[in-house]
């Protein structure tokens, strides 16, 4: 220590043992106090914060139950429909009848016209409803050059971050 440290440390003694009694007894246990507070302060909190992570534990094991039951519930629920669905001779009936009209329907062949049609539709019904503003522009890309015809070759190379689809 130099010179001017040990001085004030000699006058911060000196001074404490010019203390009354009264006085160092009151320091003392107001030091005391402080840190018996300090102490219990910190156990109560290490305390509080375990049994919070005890209650949120509980919550989430709880949560995670309940959810694992309602998914259960869902799938005995749709298990129990499809056998009741595939006992009935209706419904067996109409998916056969379904898979007909399907297959004849893949026989039909698709005129230009009708496929001008379905584009139109895609471009001016589904498409602005399908891609709002915040729509990124590499999928608005992408659908434009779908509903043009444009190959897909050229899709990505065109829906590149930043591009904009061509009108």
């Amino acid at each position: 220590m130099s010179g001017d440290d040990e001085r004030a440390y000699e006058e911060m003694v000196k001074g404490f043992t010019h203390w009354r009694l009264r006085y160092k007894l009151l320091f003392i246990l107001l030091l005391l106090g402080v840190a018996a507070s300090a102490v219990t302060g910190s156990i109560a909190y290490i305390k509080h914060l375990h049994s919070l992570e005890h209650n949120v534990l509980n919550q989430l094991t709880t949560l995670r139950r309940a959810k694992a039951f309602q998914i259960e519930s869902y799938y005995q629920t749709i298990r129990n429909h499809v056998l009741t669905l595939s006992e009935d001779r209706m419904f067996i009936d109409a998916m056969r009848e379904f898979r007909e009209a399907y297959n004849r329907l893949n026989e039909v062949p698709v005129t230009a016209e009708l496929r001008r049609a379905v584009v139109e539709d895609y471009r001016s019904q589904f498409y602005p409803q399908m891609c709002a503003p915040a729509c990124p522009a590499s999928v608005r890309g992408l659908s434009a050059g779908y509903t043009r015809g444009i190959p897909p070759a050229v899709w990505v190379h065109r829906a590149q971050p930043g591009s904009q689809p061509s009108t």
